[in-house]
């Protein structure tokens, strides 16, 4: 089992970590994008993670 680097932490083959919203596995030494998305440090998804805002209506709208 060979760990993975990532900043300047070494991580066990099997971890997980979110960067820019997407989760990575170690794998073998590398890191493998799962294809979930997640929540980074800030606690706040990626932005295009994020549900859309809702469209404007006429009270919405700036005049």
């Amino acid at each position: 089992m060979k760990p993975c680097i990532y900043g300047d932490r070494t991580y066990p083959e099997g971890a997980t970590v979110c960067v820019n919203g997407r989760e990575l596995l170690c794998v073998a030494g590398e890191w493998t994008e799962t294809g979930h998305a997640c929540t980074d440090a800030t606690g706040e998804p990626a932005a295009e993670d994020r549900p859309p805002a809702p469209p404007a209506t006429g009270a919405d709208r700036p005049a």
